[in-house]
């Protein structure tokens, strides 16, 4: 959905006062590369931490996937859906790339999803205290925090009250 700046609940979930351009580093690899990530959205009073959710960014499609997940690391539920986004996208036997930091959670997934996958994959790990390197899925967790909140402001908008974090709503979001 476009940023529309008249619209309140654009300017809540993704204002931005300054944006920071800077050129955009693209690897080329010759494959799709699909960056990720988990992060977290937060209770904006109070500051908790709500449940992570796990973002890839697939940059020759441009687009984001998300779930979020009870548990960060190798799940089986985790690993099923995001082979079967890979089949959806047309990478189902096609050689991709995954690229992650190092974090362990995310590194067991990443390779739980390798020996899932029947086609080849090419993992890709970012220098550590390297974020610009991991910049693409880096945006991507900012674009969909941005859209999470939009929905959210909206929807509560409509309904007259806050939801909770865990409200049935916010997982639909």
């Amino acid at each position: 959905i476009q940023y529309r700046s008249w619209c309140p609940h654009c300017v809540h979930g993704r204002g931005v006062s300054s944006p920071h351009r800077t050129d955009q580093e693209v690897e080329d690899l010759g494959v799709a590369t699909l960056s990720m990530d988990y992060c977290f959205m937060t209770e904006e009073e109070k500051d908790e931490e709500i449940c992570p959710t796990l973002i890839v960014y697939d940059d020759k499609a441009m687009s984001i996937w998300a779930l979020p997940v009870e548990n960060k690391g190798s799940v089986d539920y985790v690993v099923k859906w995001f082979v079967g986004k890979l089949e959806e996208s047309g990478y189902g036997g096609e050689k991709v790339a995954i690229k992650s930091d190092q974090e362990v959670a995310i590194l067991a997934l990443k390779r739980a999803v390798i020996a899932a996958r029947q086609g080849e994959t090419v993992p890709i790990e970012s220098p550590v205290r390297e974020s610009k390197c991991n910049g693409a899925v880096e945006r991507a967790v900012r674009t969909w925090q941005g859209q999470m909140r939009t929905i959210k402001h909206h929807v509560e908008h409509c309904l007259q009250e806050r939801l909770a974090h865990d409200h049935p709503l916010t997982q639909w979001m």
